[in-house]
């Protein structure tokens, strides 16, 4: 996970917080005795973003056993308590009533212990995704619950709801996902303190505002929040609508981060690489032809080139390479026990660089054969033009 150590507010407090909730939930379903403990059930979408609140060991601390992933397949369990971690969706809805179900068949046939299943809709319940367990005839079988992990920290700048939405928001107008975004400011307001200013541009930006003012009401009617707080560690928060600028998003992206998103998929702060870039040591997770590679600020060097335009990056590798070669040639100068020692100290850092630098290297050949390509600056070329005349039309051959 990334350490957060740069983020202007204590974003790590806020991590710990979403663990400690998070254990919460799975110490809230008791280990069955006398048999096979908690099975973890997640939504795949939501594989990552958990990962970035708590690591495996802590899942099994809190006695989960065994995690699968919510697919359509039948799920061959023998835990006699299944734990359904998903995003409150329909689809995902029947998916589970569709394991619930496939279960209880099968214990049915075999004459097996009773199961308790336990669903966690993230991030939060929806009534329309109880009716459909209802109807599905499984809904007196499990217990419905939700978990509110609403804002994540992605980096030491970075807090994101992790869900895609706008598909949902500006096409089929299902505002579920602004209450996750009042919710989550509400939280950071618990945390952090009151935010005194608070703007929006947008119809969506004003409608967050509007729910803001509400759970505040709610609150301070419960007598939860006084009313004269004062100013926490935010100082203002300002809250802009997506259909302010459709417009940057289709662009191409001309950092190094940028490349690599649009190039290898960048999900969580992992991307998933060919073990050949990452090096001989690198080895492909069971069932995939692709290794996952860490790519947040946790690396010096990818915090340093992350966001400069991909054509400095040569130059800069090529530079830290040369300074990491010195680096190693001071091994020569070191004759002293105490000189041998000063080096020993700089040989780790020193090889994490080399690694680092190998892998960075391998990426930057692979993204400027792309950026190389006619494909490319035909496409760059297209979008100049769009932007300077706000139209473009195909050159004549």
């Amino acid at each position: 996970m990334p350490k957060l150590d740069g983020a202007p507010i204590n974003l790590a407090a806020l991590r710990e917080h979403s663990r400690q909730e998070l254990m919460a939930a799975l110490d809230s379903v008791s280990s069955p005795e006398g048999g096979p403990g908690k099975a973890l059930v997640l939504d795949p979408a939501l594989s990552g973003p958990l990962g970035l609140i708590a690591e495996v060991k802590e899942f099994k601390e809190h006695g989960v056993e065994k995690i699968y992933h919510l697919l359509a397949e039948p799920l061959a369990s023998d835990s006699r308590a299944l734990l359904f971690f998903v995003r409150p969706t329909i689809e995902l809805a029947e998916r589970v009533a569709a394991q619930v179900q496939q279960l209880e068949r099968a214990r049915a046939e075999g004459g097996g212990a009773r199961r308790s299943y336990h669903i966690f809709f993230v991030p939060r319940r929806s009534m329309v995704c109880e009716r459909v367990l209802q109807e599905e005839g499984v809904y007196g079988l499990v217990t419905v619950r939700e978990f509110g992990a609403q804002l994540i920290p992605l980096e030491d700048d970075v807090l994101s709801l992790e869900q895609p939405c706008f598909k949902e928001l500006f096409l089929d107008d299902d505002r579920t996902v602004l209450y996750s975004v009042a919710a989550g400011v509400m939280k950071l307001q618990a945390m952090f303190g009151l935010i005194p200013i608070v703007r929006g541009k947008g119809e969506r930006a004003q409608q967050v505002l509007s729910m803001l003012q509400q759970m505040r009401r709610g609150l301070e009617a419960e007598g939860q929040l006084p009313g004269r707080e004062q100013p926490g560690e935010i100082g203002t928060l300002l809250l802009i609508d997506r259909d302010v600028d459709l417009v940057s998003p289709m662009c191409t992206e001309l950092t190094y981060e940028g490349l690599l998103h649009s190039i290898f998929g960048i999900a969580h702060g992992y991307v998933d690489l060919a073990p050949e870039i990452l090096g001989a040591a690198a080895t492909a997770a069971p069932g995939s032809a692709t290794a996952k590679r860490e790519m947040n600020n946790n690396d010096p060097l990818y915090r340093l080139t992350r966001s400069i335009n991909f054509g400095e990056l040569g130059p800069l590798l090529n530079r830290l390479a040369k300074e990491t070669s010195a680096g190693y040639d001071e091994r020569h100068n070191a004759h002293t026990v105490s000189q041998i020692k000063d080096f020993m100290k700089k040989l780790q850092t020193l090889q994490h660089q080399h690694k680092s630098l190998g892998v960075h290297v391998s990426l930057a050949e692979r993204i400027q054969r792309v950026t190389n390509s006619e494909a490319f600056r035909r496409r760059l070329e297209a979008e100049q033009t769009a932007l300077g005349n706000g139209s473009y039309s195909e050159p004549q051959p």
